[in-house]
């Protein structure tokens, strides 16, 4: 009867060698298409959004949402809260719910500490400085009709946003975008935009980064603030000094 062969301990070892160099080859590809989809399923969250915000300026005689709307009956409401319905969700969002719906978080978003009930739980920032605001007494920015967007394809509507600060609130969302200081940078070094035609795009910060709070007048910002001064160009970039991390 002929003897089983057996592996030695240095094939043995030879083969584990080969798997493990097959696999350190093999897992930056896999996480690639991981991050790949996830920026893709993020562009389809912001489209989503990009309806709902459309179908609420059909139903309130061509306004958008405010960004923040403070009222005394219910206390502060976003901006998300008065699209949800339109998007299937039931609720207020902010500080009622346990976790933040899937339409509104990105799913390349760090995981925070905090409470997923807090605002920055939302991934998307809404430009809400060109959409109108009443945080401040009088507004600083009154609430935007549709008929008075002149270059749709060139505004913000809304994007990946972050608090901006360093450390572990980088890990947070931000469900407000006050310019290009809560502009995230999570896929490739590229933020998801919602432009307020609905389309959507992965941008750098060469295009979303602009040199001082009068540059936020211009295209893409517009904010109500500086717009009417500034309505002719796209602003002049800043240099980018903030970095990605964590999203390298």
């Amino acid at each position: 009867m002929k003897k089983q062969k057996r592996f030695t301990l240095i094939e043995l070892l030879v083969v584990i060698a080969i798997i493990s160099v097959l696999a350190g080859m093999l897992l930056p590809a896999l996480s690639k298409v991981k991050k790949t989809s996830q920026a893709a399923s993020c562009s389809n969250n912001l489209k989503q959004i990009g309806l709902g915000l459309s179908q609420y300026t059909v139903e309130w005689n061509g306004y958008y949402p405010m960004g923040i709307l403070e009222k005394p009956s219910v206390g502060t409401v976003y901006w998300i809260d008065g699209i949800a319905n339109y998007l299937g969700v039931q609720g207020r969002l902010i500080n009622t719910v346990d976790h933040m719906p899937k339409i509104f978080t990105c799913p390349s978003q760090l995981k925070e500490k905090y409470s997923r009930t807090h605002a920055y739980s939302c991934s998307y920032g809404y430009n809400h400085n060109f959409f109108g605001s009443d945080a401040t007494k009088p507004p600083a920015a009154p609430n935007l009709p549709v008929k008075k967007v002149n270059k749709p394809a060139m505004v913000i509507a809304a994007g990946d946003a972050w608090n901006g600060d360093t450390g572990e609130s980088r890990g947070r969302g931000n469900v407000l975008m006050n310019g290009e200081i809560h502009v995230c940078y999570r896929h490739a070094k590229r933020s998801n935009v919602l432009w307020v035609d609905g389309h959507t795009t992965p941008e750098g910060w060469q295009r979303l980064n602009c040199n001082g709070l009068a540059n936020r007048g211009y295209y893409p910002w517009r904010h109500q603030t500086y717009a009417q001064a500034n309505n002719a160009t796209w602003c002049t970039p800043a240099a980018y000094t903030a970095g990605y991390a964590p999203y390298l």
